[in-house]
């Protein structure tokens, strides 16, 4: 026998700005599906500390895809270390990654709900334009849209579309 598929059923994120973090995937669409709090021997031996308690809140995305998990620590206090928001990959890369029809509309609601832009434009990579705001708790989210792109931009040009 083969090796089966393997699927992506969803990536957790912990964060320290709980409701800022949930304000804004809700006002991307995404919905709520679950919201509980875990602790117990299982968690203590998973994050190396005795009384670990996890604020665990499960999202799906509106048009299929995984699922996005935040979990923020009651007990400790605070465990992610702290990172600098202008440079989003210091310390420890937390990014979630979102298909797009439209990059331009779903920037604008990024921006809209509070996040910046990271960089100039968007780069074009492949069949792919990708690119990347910084959301609350200084989470980084990549946008992509699947397009053909290769014959109508240059990519001498550095790559660079902007989002129109």
């Amino acid at each position: 026998g083969g090796v089966d598929p393997i699927r992506l059923l969803g990536v957790n994120i912990v964060v320290d700005d709980l409701d800022a973090m949930v304000d804004f995937l809700v006002g991307l669409g995404f919905e709520l599906v679950a919201d509980s709090l875990l602790d117990g021997p299982w968690l203590d031996s998973i994050v190396r500390t005795d009384g670990a308690v996890l604020n665990y809140l499960q999202f799906t995305s509106p048009y299929g895809g995984g699922q996005v998990n935040l979990l923020k620590y009651v007990n400790p206090d605070q465990i992610a270390p702290k990172v600098d928001p202008t440079i989003p990959y210091a310390g420890q890369i937390r990014m979630i990654s979102l298909l797009c029809e439209d990059m331009a509309e779903t920037f604008e609601k990024t921006l809209e709900l509070g996040a910046t832009r990271v960089g100039q434009g968007t780069q074009v990579a492949g069949d792919f334009r990708v690119g990347y705001v910084l959301g609350p708790d200084n989470v980084l989210f990549m946008l992509m849209e699947e397009r053909d792109w290769r014959d109508t931009i240059n990519q001498h040009a550095g790559n660079v579309a902007l989002a129109e």
